[in-house]
């Protein structure tokens, strides 16, 4: 396969969940969409209803042929862990023998918890079959090399679309701390919530927290804030997008997500790009992106004392809450959509370089 740099992309097929949806894959899908102009796009999912999610990764298999006589010569899949992953690879093998060459591009921060649970040596081997494996950071991309054995693994960060608002200052009013995030217990949620609870006497009349999300966990979230009395520290908005996301970006001080495992988090980035300081755990692709003490506070996943102590440390230092957020600004345009086409391009030319299949 040969492509010229007007064409490359015109010879990829990008494969995963349902654009529609409300996960990072798609947004990052969207993202690239923007930012090449045209993408093909084959969804393996729907939004609504499982059955007709496995309807669209029928039909996809079935299609592969097609794209092939078409002129596509490599299919990136985006997926994760669970039932996406033997998905992704199933059609990964299709491809390869089809002609086409593979990108297996990985979106989930729990992959040794997964990788235990589903056999080691098995996703090992599926690993080693794909032409290219993606990782969203250099940490995971040498847990990949040096644990999984594999060879040709890039790092791809996930892309953040250059902000449209920016964080206000508001002197004299309460430190405004915003979670963004799925609501589900491996996010570090109710650690949050806890440490909050444990401390209201001293926070009470200092902080709000803002809650912007849907999940899993919804349930056993609105239990917690009735049980505990919460309303006078916690404000909860659902799931939000566009200028609702927006607003709470610009309203709030100090995004918080002191996850278990992550991958590259799209609001962790779109909050470093609103100018928010951060308060979050040393897992993934967060240290790259945040630094210790540059960007943010990181704490040990599931210290409910330690995420206290951060935002004490905020509230009595206000000004590191300027500092980070002018180097979190600064540092996410690294992550800005065209940086990222960049990454991708030059590993769709190591195909051309290579022996075409």
């Amino acid at each position: 396969m040969s492509c010229s740099s007007d064409d490359i992309f015109s010879r990829v097929l990008y494969v995963g969940p349902d654009r529609r949806s409300h996960g990072g894959i798609a947004y990052v899908v969207r993202t690239y969409e923007d930012a090449i102009g045209h993408i093909t796009y084959a969804p393996t999912t729907n939004h609504r209803s499982k059955a007709l999610g496995a309807l669209r990764w029928a039909i996809t298999m079935a299609m592969l042929p097609i794209y092939r006589m078409r002129g596509y010569r490599i299919v990136h899949a985006h997926g994760s862990v669970r039932g996406s992953w033997p998905r992704k690879c199933l059609l990964l093998r299709w491809a390869e023998c089809l002609g086409m060459h593979s990108v297996h591009h990985i979106h989930n921060g729990a992959l040794r918890k997964f990788f235990d649970r589903y056999g080691v040596d098995k996703a090992r081997r599926q690993l080693a079959k794909a032409d290219a494996v993606v990782a969203l950071s250099h940490e995971w991309a040498r847990y990949l090399h040096d644990e999984m054995g594999v060879e040709k693994v890039s790092v791809i960060e996930n892309p953040v679309t250059p902000p449209t608002t920016q964080r206000v200052p508001l002197p004299g009013a309460p430190l405004r701390l915003l979670y963004l995030s799925g609501i589900d217990y491996t996010k570090g949620l109710f650690e949050l919530l806890e440490a909050i609870d444990r401390h209201r006497t001293e926070l009470e009349g200092l902080i709000h927290l803002d809650i912007g999300g849907s999940g899993v966990d919804d349930a056993r979230m609105y239990d917690f804030l009735s049980t505990h009395n919460m309303s006078g520290f916690v404000t909860t908005h659902g799931w939000v997008a566009g200028e609702a996301k927006d607003r709470l970006l610009e309203h709030n001080d100090v995004f918080v997500l002191p996850s278990y495992a992550e991958g590259m988090p799209i609001s962790l980035l779109e909050a470093m790009a609103a100018g928010l300081a951060v308060l979050s755990t040393p897992v993934g692709g967060i240290p790259e992106a945040v630094g210790r003490d540059k960007g943010g506070i990181l704490v040990e996943p599931k210290s409910v004392e330690a995420i206290y102590d951060a935002i004490l440390h905020f509230l009595q230092n206000p000004q590191d809450i300027d500092t980070m957020g002018a180097y979190n600004r600064h540092k996410a345009q690294e992550y800005f959509p065209q940086q990222i086409v960049s990454k991708l391009e030059a590993l769709y030319r190591t195909f051309d370089k290579s022996n075409a299949k």
